[in-house]
């Protein structure tokens, strides 16, 4: 059921915000190393350690952030509040459910029941929760008040059991399962409870006039046990009806009856989720003044229902997208809730900072202006978000950055945007110092991971020595994102990895000299010289230069491959090229490219059946992070230095895509050595490579020769056999 309600909630999210869905499963294990959207440690980030601050956090860790840094922190008790606020969207109803059909089963002779449909179908063809879990609870605890009162087997308990399951049949079904009014003559509990059942049943199956009326009766019914909460449930059909001004009127009839203030607070929650849904800009400006007090009633459900109704009115509801309405309609709508979100934000300093800082609404901006009139940390970061080296800002706001404390929870962001600013303006030396002031102060010990990762990214793009950039390469990973990865491989996992902007310095920028240099290098953890080591030996195979040095470096870090790379340095050059090229074509997991993010998923020497083999060209992973030409080149890489990588670049590119030149060089090396006993296993596993890595037009022409040579020659080979196809 769990996996039900996760589509349940995708399929609301695409109504309500409409995304790319042109990619598809299968999903594999990813690294992350600077986690967008929420911090690593979520209690941390409460207890003040906000790290690098990024607008693309989540917006109930920006409006905690806030919070903090106006000069608010977040007492345990609060911190216990907002840690996990799904629990404030979505119940536990499997585990309710679950509890639920085993109690039920203490009734002797009751039908045993796998399952319960809790959910049903909307007119916008989603299913939404029609049970709650407070059903299930409620049911178990009448049921056993029951027994307690008439015992087990007792036809009291046995027809309430199946007026019960009549009213739960309603969660999911199309309603109208409504049970039996109790026998005339019934004592009171047994017609008190018959009376609940019969409201709840119209309830569920969406027959709200008949369920209110039901409750009316049960409200003047001085005796029975439900009269208390009737009219709290009366407002609760209004909501379900999208009546929220009736439900409104009703919950306020009930906080001025002084025999309902045991139910006041439940009353006064649904109140304000009635409000939401009259006025939700207003609602949201109630929120948003709530959250910065010093003690809020409840901050848990406040942070909850103010990033709710915020997400609401930026992205909208499924009814949204009604599909009766036009599109002008569905515009002017949007439009309309926009104007509304706007004005409501403006009206609080919490809320305009949000929308300022993770920049939402098409309006000029004032965080400078703000900045300058409160002095907040909060609006400083968001000044600086927006101000240009050009402005007669920059110098202003680039001193305050500087001078945040180290005590003070912007302390990180202030120095990674002080950093962001010196590089900009081409102050590198500058930019330098501060990030070194933070990574070699024992301030960086109480950092996230995110945040270390951060400040190494920014450290690389002023790096002055290649000595400086190794020190800036080895990232610890974050957090993984992963499908079905189990505690055994995450325990296998290398310490250190290359994120992607070392991935990409290394893959376009840099010659191989200077690989060399870092894979043998004691400032880069072992299996990170390993894969520099590999890359580059490839790349040297490929581009016809030296590979023995390279082949030396990865003997001594892959000691499986030191038998065969030793045996390569006794052939002769000709004879060393087809074997190096036949090595590799048993082992796909050799690349051009040091490799951003986690291993590789299959075992080396193994075809990966995602194509995740050999390589498609320079910086083309098939899995993993893509590499852009976005990121700046750091100083220590001088002009002669990239001329060389590019040079080595074109030479490796001309050989072509890992089909093309694998065929090509075992073609050309069958033709000049027919009698070689290896000839058909190479044009096979040559042939192969176009089936499980990428192809292009080249590819395809030898893939092809590989083909016809093998059936031609050797057709009584049981490699030709083997290969019965050959791919496009």
């Amino acid at each position: 059921m769990k996996r039900r309600a996760a589509v349940i909630i995708l399929l609301a999210l695409l109504l309500a915000n409409p995304a790319d869905l042109s990619s598809c499963g299968p999903f594999f294990p990813t690294a992350v190393f600077v986690n967008a959207k929420a911090p690593d440690d979520e209690r941390s980030f409460y207890g003040g350690n906000l790290g690098i601050l990024r607008p693309t956090l989540q917006r109930r860790y920006l409006v905690m952030a806030y919070r903090m840094l106006s000069g608010q922190p977040l007492s345990k008790s609060q911190i216990d509040a907002v840690v996990d606020l799904e629990r404030y969207r979505s119940s536990d109803i499997d585990k309710e459910v679950n509890l639920w059909l085993a109690a039920r089963l203490q009734v002797p002779d009751a039908e045993p029941l796998s399952s319960i449909d809790t959910y049903k179908l909307t007119d916008y063809f989603i299913e939404i929760p029609n049970c709650g879990a407070d059903a299930f609870i409620n049911a178990r605890k009448t049921l056993a008040e029951i027994i307690r009162a008439a015992a087990k087997a007792s036809k009291e308990v046995r027809d309430w059991l199946h007026a019960q399951d009549m009213v739960f049949h309603d969660c999911g079904a199309n309603g109208g399962n409504i049970p039996e009014s109790a026998n005339p003559g019934s004592i009171e509990r047994v017609f008190a409870n018959r009376e609940y059942q019969i409201a709840a049943a119209y309830f569920y199956s969406g027959d709200y006039e008949h369920a209110r009326a039901q409750w009316n009766k049960i409200a003047a019914d001085a005796h029975s046990p439900w009269q208390i909460w009737a009219p709290y449930l009366i407002a609760r059909s209004y909501l379900r009806e999208n009546k929220p001004q009736e439900a409104s009127a009703q919950l306020k009839q009930v906080l001025a009856d002084p025999k309902e203030a045991s139910i006041h607070r439940q009353a006064e929650s649904l109140l304000d989720y009635a409000r939401g849904r009259i006025d939700p800009a207003a609602r949201l400006i109630d929120l948003s003044n709530q959250l910065i007090q010093k003690e809020p009633a409840d901050l848990g459900h406040d942070l909850n229902d103010y990033t709710f109704l915020f997400d609401r009115l930026e992205g909208g509801s499924a009814s949204d997208f009604d599909p009766n309405r036009t599109s002008n309609q569905m515009q002017v709508a949007a439009d309309s809730r926009i104007d509304r979100l706007t004005s409501a934000v403006y009206k609080s300093d919490l809320s305009a900072w949000v929308a300022e800082y993770q920049n939402l609404l098409a309006r000029k901006h004032d965080e400078i202006e703000r900045w300058r009139r409160t002095r907040s940390p909060a609006w400083l970061i968001a000044a600086a978000q927006q101000v240009r080296p050009d402005s007669a800002d920059w110098n202003d706001v680039l001193a305050a950055l500087r001078n945040v404390p180290a005590s003070s929870p912007a302390y990180a962001t202030a120095r990674s945007q002080a950093a962001m600013m010196l590089t900009l303006s081409n102050q590198k030396v500058e930019a330098v110092k501060v990030l070194d002031e933070v990574l070699d102060s024992p301030a960086s010990a109480t950092l996230d991971l995110s945040s270390i990762n951060k400040f190494h990214e920014e450290r690389m793009q002023v790096d002055g020595s290649f000595e400086e950039f190794l020190k800036d390469v080895p990232r610890k990973v974050a957090f993984t994102y992963e499908e079905d990865e189990n505690d055994a491989q995450r325990a296998a996992e290398p310490k250190y990895l290359f994120d992607a902007d070392a991935a990409f310095l290394f893959n376009q920028k840099l010659p191989l000299r200077l690989w060399q240099q870092a894979a043998n290098s004691k400032a880069l953890a072992a299996n990170i010289r390993a894969d520099i080591a590999r890359a580059g030996w490839v790349r040297s195979v490929v581009s016809g230069s030296d590979s023995q040095q390279f082949a030396a470096t990865l003997a001594a870090l892959k000691p499986l491959y030191a038998g065969d790379l030793a045996g390569f340095s006794r052939l002769s050059e000709s004879e060393r090229t087809f074997a190096e090229v036949f090595w590799v074509l048993h082992h796909p997991e050799l690349t051009l490219d040091v490799r951003a993010g986690l291993p590789r998923i299959s075992k080396d020497g193994s075809i990966d059946p995602y194509r995740d083999n050999w390589w498609c060209g320079i910086g083309r992973q098939t899995i993993g992070p893509e590499y852009t030409n976005s990121l700046a080149t750091p100083p220590f890489v001088k002009p002669p230095d990239a001329a060389e990588a590019e040079e080595e670049k074109a030479e490796v590119t001309h050989a072509g895509i890992a089909p093309a030149f694998l065929a090509r060089e075992v073609v050309g090396w069958a033709n000049a050595h027919r009698d070689d006993s290896r000839n058909p296993e190479a044009l096979a596993l040559a042939v192969k490579s176009a089936r499980y890595s990428c192809t292009d037009e080249e590819s395809v022409k030898y893939s092809e020769r590989a083909f016809r040579l093998l059936h031609t020659r050797y057709p009584n080979s049981d490699w030709t056999k083997r290969t019965p196809y050959w791919f496009k």
